[in-house]
């Protein structure tokens, strides 16, 4: 008995680790807003040029995502995260030298993207295989380090950013965030053999009558999975458009950089509270349900965001937007 009481407990191990790398991965990927205007002065480069790179970085990501997942069945989690942890590092500590912008492409778009491909899947793909019992909870939880990475990472890179420049600010954060992930990473387990009996609640909990067996490409050509994939599509394209152009958009309305800085902090404090409530609604009232809400929720706040002018609006906005992201 204490023995299977130990290895529930190590869940949440895996939750506080997969939460820290995701707030690392996320703290880094939404630091871009607050690199945008000093790379772009900094080369004489218009905004699209800007945009395009880490439109092009989302796109690699997504693309690679799908390969760790692959792999990190294949191989393990704790192979592939150290992987992307020294992915993180190089790919920042690179485009701290860029000199054209092929470089960026190549370091940033690709690099990084590699070093920021791995935490989500790997991290809710752990928790929800240690978790049948509250599995939303712990889900809402991990996913709670994207709240955290845009709460306290964001702000401190825009505050390296005024004390040095962006170039030393690239390269600090990557060895930090690079280390730290590659360490958080050892901490990854996998659930428990049940061959002797131990741990079995894990992984042999009661299957609800709708859940099967199928295969990946029976479950990409269903409907279902097909308008899942069409939700995330247009709830993302909405995100990082915000996340990205915000605090530009902030500044052009006469607010300084670091109070517009301090818009990204507080959509990763208010998610926060967002996440746990989605996490703990989703056991009790459904994700289909919980799923409309928090649309709904996008929708008003992009709404509102057309007459954003002044700092109140601002923040209003930001409040909105965070309970659904």
């Amino acid at each position: 008995m204490t023995e299977t009481h130990s290895k529930l407990n190590y869940g949440w191990i895996i939750v506080v680790s997969s939460t820290l790398m995701i707030a690392i991965t996320y703290g880094v990927m939404y630091s871009y807003a607050v690199f945008f205007k000093p790379i772009a002065d900094y080369f004489n480069w218009d905004r699209a040029t800007v945009s395009l790179v880490y439109s092009a970085s989302l796109i690699i990501r997504g693309a690679i995502s799908i390969g760790i997942g692959w792999l990190a069945d294949r191989y393990g989690p704790v192979k592939l995260m150290v992987l992307c942890g020294f992915a993180i590092g190089l790919g920042l500590a690179l485009s701290s030298r860029v000199t054209h912008l092929w470089q960026l492409y190549l370091t940033y778009g690709v690099i990084e993207s590699l070093g920021l491909s791995g935490a989500y899947g790997i991290g809710t793909a752990m928790t929800s295989r240690w978790f049948i019992k509250n599995r939303g909870l712990a889900l809402g939880v991990v996913s709670t380090g994207s709240g955290l990475g845009t709460l306290f990472i964001v702000p401190a890179i825009e505050r390296l950013i005024t004390a040095y420049d962006w170039q030393a600010a690239f390269l600090i954060v990557g060895v930090a965030g690079g280390a730290v992930t590659i360490i958080l990473s050892f901490l990854l387990r996998s659930v428990p053999s049940n061959s002797s009996g131990q741990g079995s609640s894990l992984k042999t909990a009661p299957r609800s009558a709708d859940v099967k067996d199928v295969s990946v490409s029976k479950a990409i050509r269903d409907p279902k999975m097909i308008l899942l994939w069409a939700s995330f599509l247009l709830f993302f394209f909405g995100i990082q458009i915000v996340m990205v152009h915000l605090v530009n958009y902030a500044t052009d309305q006469g607010i300084s950089p670091l109070v517009a800085a301090t818009f990204i902090s507080v959509i990763g404090a208010v998610s926060i509270i967002g996440r746990l409530a989605t996490g703990t609604g989703s056991d009790k009232f459904g994700i289909h349900n919980t799923l409309i809400l928090t649309r709904i929720f996008l929708a008003i706040s992009l709404v509102w965001l057309i007459f954003t002018r002044s700092l109140l609006s601002f923040y209003i906005f930001t409040v909105l937007f965070s309970l659904a992201y």
